[in-house]
């Protein structure tokens, strides 16, 4: 068992990381079926939407301790910024998902990629430079065990999207399975004599990329298109890198910056 992060220890009295995961999370574990590939050229093609994934039944049950059902901040505030708007800041940019909590239907932040190694995405209190340090802490949700705690992870800035910022998985580390459901931790460090006091937290799945789906992008000529297409068939952080890395190239795109408002508000963001 790999040691506690100084910021548990401090917000929890318990002496190891297996207790801290059992407040936040599950180990009751099935897996959704991989998403049919849904065509962008549809009656819809000119709004980027996201269109949740078709699941197989069971879904994931979270009845045995519980899940994320937020996706805020959690934790002593201390010197981190926040914002009282709606949604309040710092959020994770995910989109909720269905799972089961003691036979009942309940929502979970938890998103979907094709990546090995992908990013997550977050948005903070535009022009804070409080923020001292992000660790991204990452645990396999099935076995309940640390995969790995990465500490001062580099952040993907931009100044066409103010306050939104990336973090990936870095290469070197150990690749995410396809079909493993992994909880991420978000742990925020600020400056001041009371930085250290949030974190954030969610669900991600690996998925397989089917071969129809593989298709319709080798066939895709532009960024907006691949977005579209992952979109439209559930998997959420490739669209919304695509999106990110297109502003930072053409920051001045209205077509491009309408993208990325209306694929968070087709999560509720």
């Amino acid at each position: 068992m790999r040691p506690l992060h100084p910021l548990w220890s401090r917000w929890l009295s318990i002496g190891t990381y297996m207790a801290c995961i059992a407040m936040l999370s599950s180990s009751a574990f099935t897996a959704y079926a991989s998403p049919q590939s849904t065509s962008a050229s549809n009656s819809d093609k000119d709004a980027l939407r996201y269109k949740p994934p078709s699941k197989s039944s069971p879904m994931w049950d979270f009845s045995s301790t519980g899940a994320p059902r937020s996706r805020g901040s959690a934790g002593s505030r201390g010197s981190c910024p926040v914002s009282a708007q709606e949604p309040a800041l710092p959020i994770a940019l995910v989109p909720f998902s269905k799972g089961l909590f003691n036979e009942q239907m309940i929502d979970v932040p938890l998103g979907q990629t094709v990546s090995s190694h992908p990013t997550f995405w977050f948005k903070f209190v535009e022009s804070s430079d409080v923020i001292e340090r992000l660790d991204l802490i990452l645990v396999d949700e099935e076995t309940q065990t640390l995969v790995k705690e990465i500490r001062d992870i580099p952040q993907l800035e931009s100044t066409s999207l103010p306050g939104v910022s990336g973090v990936q998985w870095p290469v070197t580390e150990p690749a995410l399975e396809v079909n493993r459901l992994y909880r991420w931790f978000l742990v925020i460090e600020c400056r001041g004599p009371q930085g250290v006091g949030l974190f954030l937290s969610g669900l991600i799945q690996r998925i397989e990329l089917v071969n129809t789906i593989n298709s319709q992008l080798q066939e895709t000529t532009t960024v907006r298109e691949r977005a579209l297409l992952y979109a439209s068939n559930g998997i959420w952080h490739e669209a919304v890198t695509e999106i990110y890395q297109a502003l930072q190239i053409t920051p001045n795109s209205a077509v491009l910056k309408s993208d990325w408002v209306s694929l968070l508000e087709s999560v509720g963001l």
